[in-house]
């Protein structure tokens, strides 16, 4: 096997110091932890509004049962009303 070929890690005086190494993965983990900051807060605003939506949804549901409720009743009220009237 050609280890040569294998290896990207540079040797000599173009290797990184540990103090380098360790600077990289901290840059990386910071950079990291904001999108995964930035990714929650998405996910969360998403979740917020699909929640919304669906309280919007349950209460345009249950107007709209109040309005036919009320109607139904309403007529009924009037059909007696008319009923009582004829035949008294």
């Amino acid at each position: 096997m050609d280890w040569n070929r294998m290896s990207n890690i540079p040797s000599g005086e173009n290797a990184p110091t540990i103090r380098e190494v360790y600077q990289l993965i901290e840059t990386v983990e910071r950079r990291l932890a904001v999108k995964i900051d930035t990714v929650m807060t998405d996910v969360n605003t998403r979740f917020s509004t699909h929640e919304l939506q669906h309280i919007n949804e349950t209460d345009k549901r249950n107007s709209l049962l109040r309005w036919a409720v009320t109607s139904i009743l309403t007529g009924t009220g009037v059909l007696f009303g008319i009923f009582v009237k004829l035949h008294s």
